[in-house]
């Protein structure tokens, strides 16, 4: 969060975060974000059923974005579909082939592979759910 400015009662600003977190691979406990944004574990329950009901809204279906929970890791987490995350393998081989390429200088080759990175799987592995 930032430094000095207090979001905890923004609804807005708390499932914006949440989303963010998931989108970036976290795995988030309830009772921890209960006490980071200074509420209960049921609004963040029902931040989470509302997380859902958008993502139900704007995706065509479950199987190509949802938030599951884990009991083994006591956590909500983002699956997507495979096919929207590159392995590292797939990564690995798409940096090969722009760095021999040599179509591009330093600084463009630096922007295309940090944009790159962001598409990988935040498992490190491919997703077979």
């Amino acid at each position: 969060m930032t430094a000095g400015l207090d979001y905890n009662g923004n609804k807005g600003f708390r499932l914006l975060s949440i989303n963010e977190r998931l989108n970036k691979g976290e795995v988030l406990c309830k009772a921890t974000l209960a006490l980071e944004y200074g509420v209960t574990q049921k609004t963040i329950q029902r931040d989470m059923d509302d997380l859902r009901a958008y993502l139900a809204e704007t995706h065509f279906s479950e199987s190509e974005v949802a938030i599951k929970y884990d009991k083994a890791r006591n956590g909500y987490y983002l699956v997507r579909f495979e096919r929207e995350w590159l392995t590292n393998e797939e990564m690995l081989a798409l940096s090969k082939i722009l760095l021999e390429s040599r179509a591009f200088c330093k600084a463009e080759l630096d922007m295309l592979l940090s944009k790159l990175f962001t598409q990988v799987t935040p498992y490190g592995y491919s997703l077979n759910m």
